[in-house]
């Protein structure tokens, strides 16, 4: 019996599965590995989140914060330069407005709110979030809360 063929045909067989195999391994990486990360509306609402547990505690608005000359980055312990990247360095990155009633404080560059609601198909313009709460003032009152981040970073997503 001859079988030198059945081994060659198997081979053949072999070789076809193991270059499609090849082939879809290296294209998933590719995908995988090509698509860039913007994890800057993720960074402004984490920023906003951190504003809030710090200016309101049991749904109590801080009495701190109804001051017009008060620092959120040193009341907060937020710190707001970003020493990461050389191209920071030239311009904040961040952009803080926390609006409790009539009371507007701001932290980091106010400009870069004045960028937020334009159109999300430009990269070089920053992802803003927004927080709105109603909160307990010190008269016992309701307050209105408005908290505003802006994040640029558009060198490391553009």
């Amino acid at each position: 019996m001859n079988r030198r063929g059945d081994e060659r045909l198997l081979s053949l067989y072999w070789f076809v599965m193991f270059v499609i195999i090849t082939i879809a391994v290296v294209s998933a990486v590719v995908l995988f590995y090509s698509h860039s990360f913007d994890i800057r509306a993720a960074e402004a609402g984490i920023l906003a989140d951190k504003i809030i547990a710090c200016a309101i505690h049991d749904g109590h608005l801080d009495a701190r914060f109804m001051k017009q000359d008060l620092s959120l980055s040193d009341s907060c312990g937020i710190i707001l330069r970003d020493t990461g990247h050389s191209a920071y360095n030239e311009r904040e990155q961040y952009g803080i407005e926390f609006i409790a009633g009539t009371n507007n404080i701001h932290a980091g560059d106010a400009r870069l709110l004045n960028e937020c609601g334009i159109a999300i198909a430009k990269k070089n313009l920053p992802v803003c979030a927004e927080r709105k709460l109603s909160v307990l003032g010190e008269n016992g009152g309701f307050v209105l809360v408005t908290i505003r981040t802006a994040v640029r970073k558009v060198e490391q997503n553009g």
